[in-house]
């Protein structure tokens, strides 16, 4: 059984407290302290047995770091989730329109928990290049003019690529009571109804209009518990800054985490 070195606190922790408490382990480094200590956001890390998580919850103690040990197993799932690029609030619900625009009406008593960000995600794309081939059967990628004055080539069909960009996007997650659902919502382009019951609200800037969704949010469902992100837009701060997808969503375990230890999910 695989365990969870779970922190007390969302803070990121001190990278030279983390690489001497790493230490008490043998199978980690100060290489993983560094890595896992700056994606860290409450799962610390895992590690393979219950001796390893307990010497370094000690470990992490001694050098000021709260954190517990919990069998990864006994972590709370992300629920289910249904992918939302229109939605509208008001003072009785929110209101989710699927695809065809059929409706979904949640109470907002229904609503429990509360995550945004921008998130640092790696996205793939299809990309056609120049495929170019020599009599000796050498293979150049480039435009033809940068191959100079050789004539001993001839142009291939070009060739499909897929290649892997990480760009910042603008994420919300929306959690429903007992954690039984999720609405996730990526603010881009291409969610060109998403914040159309603005109205007049509407500032043009994807920046600014995700940040009054999320404070309308927030509003309408007071009692919904926010991740970092979330909190700092209700307070109107810029939203924060996650280094990954992993980093968003692992937070949001560790508050589904906390709610349960609570019993509060």
């Amino acid at each position: 059984m695989s365990y969870a070195v779970v922190q007390d606190s969302i803070e990121v922790p001190d990278q030279e407290r983390l690489k001497r408490a790493f230490r008490a382990v043998p199978t980690l480094t100060a290489v993983d302290a560094q890595i896992l200590g700056r994606d860290a956001f409450g799962i610390l890390v895992k590690v393979h047995t219950a001796e390893e998580a307990n010497t370094l919850v000690g470990a992490l103690r001694s050098e000021g770091v709260g954190a517990e040990a919990v069998p990864e197993k006994q972590l709370p799932e992300l629920p289910p989730t249904k992918f939302v690029k229109h939605l509208s609030c008001d003072a009785e619900a929110l209101t989710i329109f699927d695809s065809i625009d059929r409706v979904c009406r949640v109470e907002w008593a229904h609503v429990m928990l509360i995550a945004a960000g921008n998130v640092r995600l790696t996205e793939f794309n299809d990309v056609w290049r120049d495929h170019f081939l020599s009599s000796t059967g050498e293979v150049f990628h480039s435009n033809r003019d940068m191959l100079g004055n050789r004539t001993d080539f001839y142009n291939k069909e070009p060739k499909r690529e897929t290649r892997g960009e990480r760009h910042p996007r603008l994420l919300l997650e929306i959690v429903l009571t007992g954690a039984v659902q999720r609405y996730s919502v990526k603010a881009d382009e291409s969610a060109v109804r998403l914040f159309e019951y603005l109205g007049d609200r509407r500032t043009g800037q994807l920046a600014g209009d995700f940040a009054l969704l999320v404070r309308d949010l927030m509003q309408f469902a007071p009692h919904a518990v926010p991740n970092r992100g979330a909190y700092l837009l209700r307070n109107g701060q810029p939203t924060f800054d996650y280094p990954s997808k992993n980093a968003f969503q692992e937070e949001i375990i560790w508050l589904l985490c906390r709610m349960a230890k609570a019993g509060k999910l």
